[in-house]
């Protein structure tokens, strides 16, 4: 069905222990969507995450990956789906003893690709589509925060996956590299109409980049809509998460009134995104 969305978390749970992670969870990410996952520490993000690859099935409910199921089913079944997704750990999680080509060609070799123009080509493609051709040859050692960021990507991409899950991808950059891989990640998202979800506490980017936001709290679903909406939304919980407002009195330690600084940078992030869109 060309409708059909890509991803579908259908009312799952989870739980370690005595601890409840998901909590009847459920939400769809369209075809050629970008999904935003925000919430605080601990709300389940990068728990769901492992269900959408199978690493971990739910107590109850489904995932389902373009209408066929991930979750509780033999492991070459979701292996074959996995193939379909690509998979950018939050620090990168490059190979130390492997240099940029070969960390990108990894999932090729894996996959069983051998023939050496095909690899190359596939990785001149990945690494152009990231703006680090020429860097083919250089270790991660030699990589700054935002390039290790970038390779991370292309190694997600290089076998042309249907879907991109990212973790945290701006967490530990300055703000000029982590805008231009939010850039870099919209971007791919709308050239490649590659079905997007990203697990992100950057407020920022998520305003930059997201079609649509979903909040969590406590291992469910506490609110849905897009940017706009969440930047008006009168929930002060999340109201509170956006604005990184913890209720502390800081007035009380300054002379003089600061002002709102991330206030101040999502309604510009925000005022960029919608007059680019228009």
């Amino acid at each position: 069905m060309e409708n059909q969305p890509y991803i579908v978390v259908d009312n799952i749970t989870q739980q370690f222990g005595q601890q409840v992670v998901l909590d009847g969870v459920s939400f769809e990410v369209k075809k050629g969507e970008l999904l935003a996952l925000i919430g605080g520490s601990g709300a389940g993000k990068s728990v769901i995450l492992k269900h959408l690859v199978g690493l971990l099935d739910p107590l109850s409910g489904k995932v389902l990956i373009n209408g066929l199921q991930m979750s509780n089913v033999p492991e070459r079944e979701k292996a074959k789906l996995r193939a379909r997704i690509g998979f950018m750990f939050q620090n990168g999680a490059l190979f130390d003893s492997m240099n940029v080509f070969d960390n990108v060609a990894f999932p090729l070799r894996e996959q069983g690709v051998k023939d050496k123009k095909e690899l190359e080509s596939r990785v001149e493609s990945a690494l152009a589509a990231v703006e680090l051709t020429g860097h083919e040859d250089k270790m991660p050692a030699n990589l700054s925060g935002g390039m290790i960021k970038r390779v991370a990507v292309a190694r997600a991409m290089v076998s042309s996956p249907e879907c991109l899950l990212y973790d945290e991808p701006t967490a530990g950059l300055d703000p000029v590299v982590s805008d231009s891989v939010s850039y870099m990640i919209r971007r791919i998202c709308v050239a490649q109409q590659i079905t997007t979800l990203i697990v992100t506490h950057d407020m920022s980017s998520v305003v930059h980049m997201a079609d649509r936001v979903i909040f969590l709290e406590r291992g469910r679903v506490q609110w849905t809509g897009t940017p706009l909406q969440l930047i008006e939304t009168e929930s002060l919980p999340l109201k509170n998460f956006i604005m990184g407002s913890s209720g502390e009195n800081w007035e009380s330690l300054h002379r003089e009134p600061r002002p709102d600084f991330q206030k101040e940078l999502i309604h510009e992030a925000l005022k960029e995104r919608y007059q680019t869109e228009r």
